[in-house]
């Protein structure tokens, strides 16, 4: 058992309430482990299906981050993406309800909060805040 887990079951033992104690374990555990994230906002107008994240360095894609969700236009969802330490640089792929898709390479991800996908002279932009 890993550090993290350790310190989360003594926590569990220690906490007055089981929601209390699961908040505290839900707080400490994503910061333990290093992870990264970002928000993704959909402003195309459409649906997206499907999105895609790997380190640019790689030429395979992770699994669908979405899993079977969809993101309609004008809703956001934060995506976790990799502990630091990773990759710096990462190609996006998305799809949408069409099955069209776009790919975006060499994001530093790690550089932004938000990446907002719209549309844009016939095409898609993604744009990094």
């Amino acid at each position: 058992m890993n550090t993290v887990m350790v310190c989360a079951a003594r926590t569990l033992r220690r906490c007055a309430t089981p929601a209390l104690c699961l908040y505290a374990v839900c707080m400490v555990m994503p910061a333990a482990a290093g992870e990264r994230e970002f928000i993704l906002h959909n402003d195309t107008g459409g649906s997206i299906n499907a999105l895609y994240i790997s380190p640019a360095s790689m030429n395979t894609w992770a699994d669908d981050m979405l899993g079977v969700e969809t993101l309609v236009g004008g809703e956001s969802v934060t995506i976790p993406f990799g502990r630091s330490g990773e990759a710096a640089l990462w190609d996006v792929k998305v799809s949408d309800a069409e099955g069209v898709d776009q790919t975006w390479s060499r994001i530093n991800l790690g550089q932004l909060s938000t990446l907002t996908l719209q549309r844009e002279d016939g095409g898609v932009a993604a744009l990094a805040e």
